[in-house]
């Protein structure tokens, strides 16, 4: 669900072409894909079209943004905050040479926010990271360090067993195969390692 976004300064345009209409603040009206967004403010939108008619009303035609209206229960107003869509899959699937074999855990943040954690109790996760992105770039690190309340299994650590990951783009059907078609990111634990560690990713998404 994603295509790749590049910053191209059109908040900054439709402010220009408002201003060189010359009309009274208040006047002028602002439609996305032909759905009025007068007032919502603090939005980059990418590859779009500015037109200004007639009337002085503003008009941007972006395929890959939709407006989807927020409003809490009982009230009639509210902003239509934009949504950004992804046109790309986005996956981590993990993969554990023995279960319980390292006796580590991994923390999944993005942009500062985290996602899941995830221990090598099962030979594999699929954690699928959509929700958690936005378009363009994003920050995705992997944090490891020993299980604090360690399952049963892992009492068998052994320091050649291997906790190994990998996120990417994806494709597939549910209850199918998953396949992982471009690798954006990869990492692993033993049961050798000691202590925390750790790694940042910068990934763009599309």
């Amino acid at each position: 669900m994603l295509g790749s976004t590049r910053t191209i300064g059109v908040a900054a345009t439709v402010f220009w072409v408002v201003g060189m209409a010359s009309l009274q603040a208040g006047a002028v009206e602002v439609y996305l894909n032909g759905v009025k967004i007068t007032g919502v403010g603090d939005q980059v939108i990418d590859r779009a079209k500015v037109v200004l008619d007639a009337r002085g009303d503003v008009h941007i035609e972006a395929p890959r943004y939709k407006v989807k209206e927020l409003r809490p229960a009982g009230d009639s107003g509210g902003e239509k905050p934009i949504e950004k869509t992804l046109f790309r899959n986005y996956y981590l699937v993990t993969e554990a040479t023995r279960v319980g074999g390292t006796g580590r855990r991994v923390r999944i943040i993005i942009n500062g926010r985290l996602v899941k954690e995830l221990t090598d109790n099962l030979p594999q996760h699929i954690v699928e990271l959509n929700a958690h992105l936005k378009p363009g770039i994003n920050s995705l690190s992997l944090l490891s360090d020993a299980e604090e309340a360690p399952s049963a299994a892992s009492g068998r650590v052994s320091s050649s067993e291997r906790f190994s990951m990998v996120v990417g783009e994806g494709s597939g059907q549910a209850g199918g195969t998953l396949r992982i078609t471009k690798v954006l990111a990869e990492f692993a634990v033993t049961g050798a390692d000691r202590g925390k560690k750790s790694k940042t990713f910068t990934i763009e998404a599309r």
